[in-house]
């Protein structure tokens, strides 16, 4: 019963990070689109706010579902610390190369290129950093059993 609430206290704490770090991601993404893609007088409208929001929503959203299936499927061995902070890493860079692939325009109707991007670049940020945790694990371990005995 203690492992079980153990396990669910992770899995909340791991859900409410990655929602936070996922709305964070989002509205800096956004935000950083619409000042290289937007005029001031769109900067400034309505539209823009509801936009950031929608990211921060999306983003939460997302962050918020994805970050504990990877974090059990794929990062169980990797410090929660680094999962966050490259899942972060990643998003930030898929989004801004989604966003230079498929600029944002408030009024196409389509899924904005920074959205699908961020997504991607924290899958592959994960895929990244679970390989890497996997090599650092092997390297030591055999490390530690080339020691010589006394």
């Amino acid at each position: 019963m203690v492992r079980l609430r153990r396990i669910l206290a992770v899995t909340v704490g791991v859900v409410g990070a990655g929602a936070v770090v996922g709305a964070l991601c989002g509205v800096v993404l956004a935000s950083l689109a619409l000042l290289l893609t937007a005029s001031i007088n769109e900067l400034m409208s309505r539209d823009t706010a509801v936009f950031l929001g929608l990211c921060a929503t999306v983003g939460g959203v997302v962050g918020g579902i994805t970050s504990p299936i990877v974090a059990w499927g794929l990062l169980r061995r990797v410090p929660l610390g680094r999962a966050i902070v490259w899942g972060a890493v990643g998003t930030m860079l898929g989004g801004v190369i989604g966003e230079w692939l498929s600029p944002t325009n408030l009024h196409s109707g389509t899924v904005p290129g920074v959205i699908v991007g961020g997504f991607l670049g924290f899958v592959a940020a994960s895929i990244a950093v679970r390989k890497a945790s996997g090599r650092a694990a092997r390297t030591s371990s055999t490390e530690a059993s080339n020691v010589p005995r006394a």
